[in-house]
């Protein structure tokens, strides 16, 4: 999309593989609503765009979870004509006006999320992490090798910890790009476990954003559902 007159607010979610279906959200006015994905799916809200995953001239990554990241990292990339953007995974479904949750959550900083709801260090999350990705070694290690380096990087404990399922922002501004880099950079060059970087990410930028209050599971906005 190219730069030009910034309206409206964006909702999107990236899809790939075969872990998700896409959950149609509520249609509210002034809001565009794009599916990224490299499956078929038919929607009467969400405009889908295809995009293959190991598409190299446009990814140069062989993993859905890759091309997915990617999308949900960097929005400034690829929606510069709109300012503000709301991103939600593809197992789950929103409930209210992201119009009204912006004038909610973005008032003293560019950005909100939901804190996670176990755990407030991102040491403390690298275990579970781990554990969850089973037999893929290489990511496993991944994970040991970036918590190391940010302790050599005197990184501190119990920093505060996201939930990166939403992720609310105005990701046209600067510091908000800068953090986004920041991210991205930390994601391709460490673990693929978003949640391990991001919060190292806005303490080096000295980032500081919103929190959404309570859990995505009991929130009055979002409804969360099982991945298929």
């Amino acid at each position: 999309m190219s730069m030009g007159l910034r309206k409206k607010v964006i909702v999107y979610t990236a899809v790939f593989g075969s872990k998700d279906n896409i959950l149609d959200p509520i249609r509210y006015p002034n809001v565009d609503y794009v599916c990224f994905t490299d499956n078929d799916f038919k929607s009467e809200v969400w405009k889908v765009i295809l995009q293959p995953s190991q598409d190299s001239r446009t990814f140069p990554f062989l993993s859905p979870r890759m091309s997915a990241r990617k999308f949900k990292i960097l929005p400034h990339t690829f929606l510069n004509n709109y300012h503000s953007s709301l991103w939600i995974d593809g197992n789950v479904r929103l409930m209210a006006n992201p119009i009204e949750l912006i004038n909610t959550f973005l008032i003293d900083s560019n950005m909100a999320c939901f804190a996670h709801p176990k755990r407030k260090c991102i040491y403390s999350e690298a275990r579970p992490a781990s554990k969850r990705l089973g037999s893929e070694w290489r990511h496993k290690l991944a994970i040991k090798t970036q918590m190391r380096r940010y302790k050599r990087e005197n990184y501190p404990k119990n920093n505060g910890l996201i939930e990166s399922s939403i992720l609310l922002r105005r990701h046209m501004e600067s510091n908000v790009i800068s953090l986004m880099n920041c991210w991205w950079n930390e994601i391709i060059n460490g673990s693929i476990r978003d949640q391990l970087s991001f919060n190292y990410c806005s303490y080096k930028q000295k980032f500081k954003y919103a929190i959404i209050p309570g859990k995505i599971s009991k929130s009055k906005y979002f409804t969360r559902h099982e991945h298929i």
